[in-house]
């Protein structure tokens, strides 16, 4: 009996040796090693709805901020990861991937390396290329704030990856346009910046829209902080007639409904002015919003023509029903950036 005790004793022991064996070499697991190049958190990118791409070198990572869409548009949200040379890495390419943290863990001052992320890529094989890795994570991530995705390469080999804000199975890179690239005379193309601005103290933001062009004003909610008010906003374009009325948008965002916009949520904003026509004018196009917020929020107020032509445009603070012309300055173009 007691030769029998000490037995299973050793084979106990045995067997539990054997276990520490097989999790130290033969369990595959992500190396938390510090990059020695690539992006940092706090430098982290939009992960836009276009995709991203990039190159890691081995042990290198980098950072996305994610702005996940699929809570407020009720489907699921997904990322997905494809990198190159998956031929050469061979079984090593389980090795390189994706992690998604929440916007708490990367705040919480604790060492990422330390904690569980709230998403990780699952392999997938579905583009028919033998040369490519593919990553997929699939779920829904509530709230405004931003996630965060980090890509790690921890094979012995550079990969270069393309990540997206989708499930996307068929890798398509687009081509990039010739930074020289001439015009019709032989020119560089004039590009037009955003406008950029506060918006002025006095309630009327006043300029000019080239086709495509768009103005972002930065805009605090008059008032008593943290009371709920009504406001309003009117704005006047020209030439404004019905067949391209709707092309030109009014909308206030905040900056994370910016961010997400970046990623795909087209959708985003706190409020968008409606088409209205009160002042019996026929050139001109008119988009009235009103509603309430919390005094001393922060907004952006976002004009976009996307007419065919370019317009003028008077933003006004409140309900305005006819322009007068005469109390403002005149528009004037946005100038040129020549490559």
């Amino acid at each position: 009996m007691h030769g029998s005790v000490i037995q299973i004793r050793l084979i106990l022991v045995a067997a539990l040796s054997l276990m520490v064996a097989l999790a130290a070499w033969g369990v595959p697991r992500v190396h938390a090693a510090a990059p020695h190049q690539g992006t940092g958190m706090e430098d982290a990118a939009v992960l836009a709805a276009a995709g991203v791409g990039g190159h890691l070198a081995p042990d290198e990572q980098t950072w996305y901020r994610y702005y996940p869409s699929g809570a407020s548009l009720n489907r699921t949200d997904a990322v997905t990861l494809i990198f190159k040379p998956a031929v050469q890495l061979g079984a090593e390419a389980m090795y390189a991937g994706f992690q998604i943290f929440s916007p708490r863990q990367v705040t919480s001052g604790q060492d990422v390396d330390t904690l569980a992320p709230i998403g990780v890529g699952t392999r997938v094989s579905r583009d028919g290329d033998p040369d490519t890795a593919e990553y997929l994570w699939q779920g829904v991530l509530p709230g405004a704030d931003p996630y965060y995705v980090r890509v790690y390469n921890h094979t012995s080999l550079g990969i270069d990856f393309w990540l997206f804000p989708d499930d996307v199975v068929h890798l398509v890179i687009p081509e990039s346009p010739s930074e020289t690239e001439p015009g019709a005379e032989g020119t560089p193309v004039a590009a037009v910046s955003d406008i950029e601005e506060d918006f002025p103290w006095d309630g009327a933001a006043i300029g000019h829209l080239e086709v495509g062009q768009k103005a972002w004003y930065r805009w605090g909610a008059p008032g008593e902080i943290g009371k709920r008010r009504e406001y309003a906003f009117t704005l006047f374009f020209m030439p404004g007639n019905t067949v391209f009325a709707d092309r030109v948008k009014f909308e206030l965002l905040t900056e994370a409904q910016r961010q997400a916009r970046q990623s795909g949520n087209v959708l985003a904003n706190t409020g968008a002015g409606a088409i209205v026509s009160r002042d019996g004018d026929p050139v001109t196009g008119e988009r009235f919003w009103h509603g309430h917020l919390i005094a001393g929020e922060a907004f952006l107020l976002h004009i976009a023509n996307d007419s065919d032509v370019p317009i003028d445009y008077w933003l006004l603070q409140g309900d305005i029903e006819r322009l007068e012309l005469e109390k403002y300055a005149t528009p004037t173009p946005t100038p040129t950036l020549t490559p």
